[in-house]
């Protein structure tokens, strides 16, 4: 909300991208260093233990994230200067341009749901956080698990391919101000989300993953997909475009609203995974990510000229 406050609408994607690239390679590149403590310690055997501290692959990470944890919170107090908001005065007979009166115009329209068109908008964003939020999530729950026990690859192996495809992932997101010059952000959110789709089909294809020997290949390019191309890419654009729909109104509670959609799925969405996978199978689970990324993906292009006008 504060990066959304403090930023130029026509920048404020690329903004957005370069915060969520931090944030990202917190959960994505951080496993290279998971597999760092997991090969120091089960390899050299460099675990201590005593009466009251234990240190272990398991309580290394959790060490670890603690200290940057307690840096940065040094440095948000010794450092972080809030914005202070400040209220414009308006002057008495100016009018809305033809463009801004067309657009709220359009905002207040009803859809065929009896929402108005920025309410459809701002809830059609927030279901999109959702839906690809979740997605992801149900892949970290049971990713590794299924390249251990399908593929045969270790929990270091495994976890290297992701971080690498999340440290490819934090770049793009760098890189996205490049990328927005070609697209806006309904298209961002459009193809990047399709590349999500095809990560998650590539793995349907697949078949049985002990009978391919092409399994590590074709699951390192699921990987690719969904980590460094569809859902960092995606992900920013939506914040972006749901920031740009918001508008001059107060950022921070849409923003609260739009964060906790995602949340929920990421907490909703590996429960469903894990009930499904044990009673339907893992290849069910995978096809009803693909329905839900692909109707998400759908439902943005109809409504693509829509929310193209109302984030001008």
């Amino acid at each position: 909300a504060f990066v959304a406050e403090v930023t130029p609408q026509r920048t404020r994607t690329t903004y957005m991208a370069w915060i969520t690239a931090v944030e990202y390679a917190g959960f994505t590149v951080t496993p290279f260093i998971g597999s760092m403590f997991l090969a120091i310690f089960q390899n050299g055997n460099l675990s201590v233990e005593t009466k009251y501290f234990v240190l272990n692959e398991y309580t290394a990470p959790a060490y670890f994230m603690t200290i940057l944890v307690l840096i940065i919170i040094f440095m948000l107090f010794k450092f972080f200067k809030d914005r202070q908001r400040t209220s414009p005065a308006r002057k008495p007979g100016i009018q809305k341009s033809k463009k801004r009166a067309a657009i709220d115009e359009l905002a207040e329209s009803k859809t065929i749901f009896g929402l108005t068109t920025y309410d459809a908008c701002i809830f059609g964003c927030m279901a999109i956080n959702a839906t690809t939020k979740g997605s992801i999530a149900s892949f970290e729950t049971l990713g590794i698990q299924f390249a251990q026990e399908q593929i045969g690859l270790s929990s270091a192996e495994a976890g290297a391919i992701v971080a690498t495809c999340g440290s490819l992932g934090a770049i793009s997101l760098l890189c996205l101000g490049h990328i927005s010059k070609y697209m806006n952000d309904v298209g961002m959110i459009v193809w990047f989300t399709v590349a999500m789709v095809a990560g998650v089909l590539v793995l349907i294809v697949m078949g049985d993953p002990q009978e391919n020997s092409a399994a590590t290949y074709i699951f390192s390019a699921s990987i690719f997909f969904i980590y460094s191309l569809g859902y960092p890419i995606g992900h920013a654009a939506n914040i972006g475009l749901f920031s740009k729909i918001v508008g001059r109104r107060p950022q921070g509670a849409l923003l609260g609203w739009f964060s906790f959609a995602g949340s929920l799925a990421r907490m909703l969405f590996p429960l469903m995974s894990g009930y499904v996978t044990n009673y339907l199978g893992i290849n069910v689970l995978f096809w009803i990510l693909t329905f839900v990324l692909g109707i998400s993906a759908a439902a943005v292009f109809v409504a693509r000229d829509a929310l193209t006008k109302l984030s001008q």
